[in-house]
């Protein structure tokens, strides 16, 4: 017996509205995943396989596919009924635009695009939802399109183009130094961070001389742009930055640390040190000094509750400690295809949020790992996980550090070598596995 057509749509609609909702909250789970140091290569192929599965899915689902994303985008999708009356929260709203921009760009649809971008810039998740699908995509075809946002009266659009070049580390129509001349400081930092992250020497006459009158929200993309270009005339700058505590302090320091001379760099922390509020940015950057005589100093802060996970990952960082070994330290590693963030109990302490997936370690088990292994490192000289820092030692902990200490090496790298556009950890698996073939 034929099915009555409304019903026969709805049948078929629903294995597709579960792609679309399946392909929304792996990308979160990656969203995630990606500055977790939970998680490392082989986690994030394993993701990435999976939502591409799903992009290709409702693709080939044509309008009935498209019409589950509206479903989605509207909250009538599949599991709704379950939920309580309350909204979405952004992370589920995020990932439910990301699948929509997937499909909408992927068919070059332009009324697709159109409902999906609506929806996307209502909110700074979905703005960054929809950045990152367009990165996901291959550029050439996107590429007309990123032309015309970039020229686009909506600021937010604009916004979007330029770090979706940045992304790409692409801008054949030389969008990104004209938007350093943009009204609106959220293109001007998105413009500066791309120029900076796709090593556009041609850049730094306009980014020099633009820095000193740029609004404060683009100063940092500005000063860490002319610094990864080989200005480091910038290097003062980025330190008042770290010291001043904004919202950039840690990235900024990042970059002090790792581009100063290492007595600098101590004579910042020290500063930093005698500061009311920056005990956390004075453990981290220890980390990032990367010093092996701070590790016992950074033991005696595991004893704090507020301090003792960013101290078990700077002694990490440091010494090369696999944390999630649980014959030393007894952790365990993340599933493969992404599980969800533990939550910091009231009994935990004050935990900084960016540090909840960080263990809490033994005391006694760090000790007696590093009275065991702590002669194998050269005091007074920097290091990352254990060795120094050398082009080839970054491209192993690339290939399988976890999430934060392959950042961490794909900065120092940025700063080695100034001529490669910047790695980065983000992007698409497969695409980083074919530049890392490429370094090899």
């Amino acid at each position: 017996m034929q099915l009555p057509v409304h019903v026969s749509r709805l049948v078929d609609r629903n294995p597709l509205a579960r792609q679309a909702t399946e392909c929304g909250h792996l990308w979160t789970l990656r969203d995630r995943a990606v500055r977790s140091p939970r998680y490392r290569m082989q986690h994030l192929v394993a993701l990435d396989r999976r939502i591409e599965e799903h992009r290709t899915a409702l693709t080939l689902g044509g309008d009935e596919a498209w019409a589950a994303c509206v479903d989605a985008l509207n909250g009538t999708g599949p599991g709704s009924d379950e939920a309580s009356d309350d909204a979405q929260s952004p992370h589920d709203s995020a990932g439910i635009i990301f699948a929509a921009a997937l499909m909408a760009f992927s068919a070059r649809r332009a009324d697709y695009i159109r409902l999906t971008c609506d929806a996307a810039l209502a909110s700074a998740a979905g703005q960054r939802a929809l950045i990152a699908a367009l990165a996901w995509l291959p550029f050439e075809p996107l590429a007309p399109i990123l032309q015309q946002f970039s020229s686009a009266p909506d600021a937010r659009l604009r916004r979007v183009a330029m770090r979706a070049l940045g992304l790409h580390r692409r801008d054949p129509f030389d969008a990104l130094k004209p938007a350093l001349l943009d009204d609106d400081p959220g293109v001007v930092a998105a413009a500066a961070r791309g120029l900076g992250e796709s090593r556009r020497r041609d850049a730094v006459p306009l980014l020099a001389s633009r820095s000193s009158v740029a609004p404060e929200p683009a100063r940092f993309g500005m000063a860490s742009s002319l610094l990864l270009l080989g200005c480091r005339d910038a290097l003062p700058l980025l330190a008042l930055m770290a010291e001043d505590g904004g919202a950039q302090a840690m990235e900024a320091l990042g970059l002090v640390l790792r581009s100063a001379p290492t007595a600098e760099g101590r004579q910042l922390l020290s500063r930093l040190s005698s500061r009311a509020g920056a005990e956390r940015l004075v453990v981290a950057g220890t980390g990032m000094l990367g010093d092996p005589l701070a590790v016992p100093w950074l033991i005696a802060k595991m004893q704090d509750p507020a301090l003792c996970r960013i101290a078990g990952e700077a002694f990490s960082l440091i010494t090369g400690a696999d944390l999630a070994d649980p014959a030393n330290f007894g952790q365990g590693e993340p599933s493969a295809a992404g599980e969800a963030e533990p939550a910091a109990s009231s009994a935990q302490g004050e935990i900084h949020p960016d540090d909840v997936q960080l263990p809490k370690l033994d005391l006694e088990r760090v000790g007696a790992w590093w009275q065991e292994h702590g002669d194998a490192l050269t005091k007074g000289s920097r290091h990352l996980c254990s060795q120094s820092i050398t082009p080839a030692s970054l491209l192993g902990i690339l290939q399988s550090g976890d999430q934060r200490q392959r950042r961490a090496a794909a900065l120092e790298w940025a700063l080695l070598d100034d001529d490669q556009p910047v790695f980065d950890v983000r992007q698409r698996s497969d695409g980083q596995l074919r530049a890392l073939r490429a370094c090899s």
